[in-house]
């Protein structure tokens, strides 16, 4: 993500759009927790330690991935010497599910991505017809809780969607899974950017915070390391259904402006709480670097994939192309009518 342009002028700087969270209200009403849509929760620092103590619970051998996925998850999925294994998705993010089907044997366990917040295609079915296999349901790009959850277990990851510092949930469906022997957490530097960042709206101090930032999501791992009790404080904070219904509103707003090259119909899109608009452009990195000289900060998920590119190119070739808008809650419909010109002016 690049860095803000903090070349000197006399005029007020543009207020930035996109980008990651600062720290947002710990002021809960009385009674309110967060509900993640399930009794059975462990709430570690990141969903990638979630996964990787789920992984170990459950005692998988074989996991399949999407081949359209960040790093992450895959270097959990391959801890403790697992096979790690990808089925296509295609460049429109549908799960050949047939194929995935043929391939699986008992006790496997596959994780399905809600690409952008949508609800996964292909899966749910799939899910149903085979019971032998440990279904994943990863939201880590949606908001809670999934209307229609689908998995054996969920994942969300709170940090990437609203202001906590940290966290990543998750919620078994149907049995409880023992909790970890948690990590020692004695350093709690990693809750300072968003700290940083609620303190500076303009951003025009983002020589300090962004290094920052950058600093904490280097050092993140898998380590079973808890929640901290302040992203514990934004959660119950949070009003989600406001928060979905002005992610859903920004998006429609975007949606009629560049519709055209989004990667996902409307009716997809909306069906869940969006993270952002993905679109389809020649030179994805050329114009996210256009958009950022405006202060528009958009998304690259993802800019370099796990899975091996001869296998499946169309997943690859997609990840030059996608960049996603961004439409989340912190913004209104001014923000988002600036968003589309931009992105229409630039792209």
């Amino acid at each position: 993500m690049p860095a803000f342009d903090e070349t000197p002028s006399d005029a007020p700087p543009l207020e930035p759009i996109g980008g990651f969270f600062g720290l947002e209200s710990q002021e809960a009403p009385p009674g309110r927790a967060s509900d993640f849509g399930g009794h059975h929760q462990l709430r570690f620092w990141n969903a990638r330690s979630a996964l990787a103590h789920l992984l170990a619970a459950v005692g998988a051998r074989r996991v399949w991935l999407p081949a359209y996925i960040c790093v992450e998850p895959a270097l959990a999925a391959a801890e403790e010497d697992r096979e790690v294994l990808f089925y296509a998705v295609g460049a429109g993010l549908v799960p050949d599910g047939e194929t995935l089907a043929r391939d699986l044997r008992p006790g496997d366990a596959v994780l399905g991505v809600d690409y952008f917040g949508a609800p996964a295609e292909t899966l749910p079915e799939l899910a149903r017809r085979l019971p032998d296999v440990t279904w994943i349901q990863d939201r880590a790009q949606g908001l809670w809780p999934d209307p229609a959850p689908w998995g054996d277990h969920v994942l969300y990851s709170p940090r990437k969607v609203v202001g906590a510092p940290d966290g990543g949930v998750l919620v078994s469906r149907r049995a409880p899974i023992p909790p970890p022997h948690w990590a020692p957490d004695p350093d709690q530097t990693r809750l300072e950017p968003a700290r940083m960042r609620a303190a500076d709206p303009p951003g025009v101090r983002n020589g300090a915070w962004f290094p920052a930032y950058r600093a904490v999501e280097a050092a993140m791992t898998s380590a079973p390391r808890p929640i901290s009790s302040l992203s514990n404080a934004v959660l119950d904070a949070l009003d989600m259904p406001a928060a979905a219904a002005r992610r859903r509103r920004n998006a429609e707003i975007l949606l009629a402006q560049v519709g055209k090259v989004a990667l996902f119909p409307a009716e997809r899109l909306l069906a869940g709480a969006p993270l952002g608009v993905p679109v389809l452009i020649d030179d994805a990195a050329a114009v996210g670097a256009r958009m950022a000289e405006a202060r528009i900060f958009c998304a690259r998920h993802w800019a370099d994939l796990p899975s091996p590119a001869a296998d499946f190119p169309a997943e690859h070739a997609l990840s030059h192309r996608l960049l996603t808008l961004p439409c989340d809650h912190r913004y209104d419909d001014a923000d988002m009518a600036r968003v589309a010109e931009t992105f229409l002016a630039r792209r």
